[in-house]
Order: C-alpha cells, then sequence, then structure tokens
C-alpha cells in the first residue's frame, strides 16, 4: 500500500462548492465513487480543508495499491462521458480550476517519512 498527498489550492469563493461536491459524493454518487476506488486500487480517501491567508487548500491523502493506477483514474475522470465523471469533472474545473485538456503535474515526492 502506497500514499499520496496533495494539495491543491482552491479556487477564491469556491471553498463551500468544494464541501458540498464532498458531500454529494457521499450521498448522491456513492455507489460510483466506490466503484472507481474498487477500479483503480484506491482503499481509502482523505480530505481536510485548510485555510491559509493565501486562501484555501484541499489536502488530500490516498492510499492505493499501485500510484500509477491512481493516475489512470484521474485521466479517465477528465475525458469519460459517464454521468458521474462529467459531473465530478465539472465540479473539479468549477472548484479548482482543472482542466481536460492540461497537462497533469507529476505525482507528488514524498522526502520524509517517520515512525515512531
Amino acid at each position: 500500500m502506497q500514499r499520496i498527498a496533495i494539495a491543491a489550492p482552491i479556487k477564491p469563493g469556491k471553498t463551500e462548492a468544494w464541501l458540498q461536491y464532498i458531500a454529494e459524493l457521499k450521498n448522491e454518487w456513492e455507489t460510483e465513487w466506490k466503484a472507481d476506488f474498487r477500479k483503480f486500487g484506491i482503499d481509502n480517501e482523505s480530505a481536510w480543508l485548510q485555510k491559509t491567508p493565501n486562501g484555501d487548500l484541499a489536502i488530500l491523502l490516498w492510499e492505493v495499491r499501485d500510484p500509477e493506477l491512481h493516475r489512470q483514474q484521474f485521466e479517465e475522470l477528465m475525458t469519460s462521458n459517464e454521468d458521474f465523471h462529467v459531473w465530478s469533472r465539472n465540479n473539479l474545473m468549477d472548484i479548482f480550476g482543472f482542466e481536460p485538456a492540461q497537462e497533469r503535474p507529476p505525482l507528488p515526492e514524498q522526502v520524509a517519512h517517520f515512525e515512531v
């Protein structure tokens, strides 16, 4: 199991939209996102809201079996015409400014891990 963490800047004025997106994901789209997670080897996702003087951030942590499969899940989300993917993509574009044709940044590099 590997962990992937990202900090995604939320567009100004879109924090409530992100919280609503999460609520709808859990309540109205649960079957679809769970199927996506199973398909792409994602066992867990956690999300935090970090408020900063420079704007709000979504802090996301995924536990995945294969980081490349996780990346493929995001690519499918950005290109698929399935109802769930279209709904999710439209929200992510509105909240974070992601664009389907935009080149994806590399996965984050873990620089430290400490266990006690």
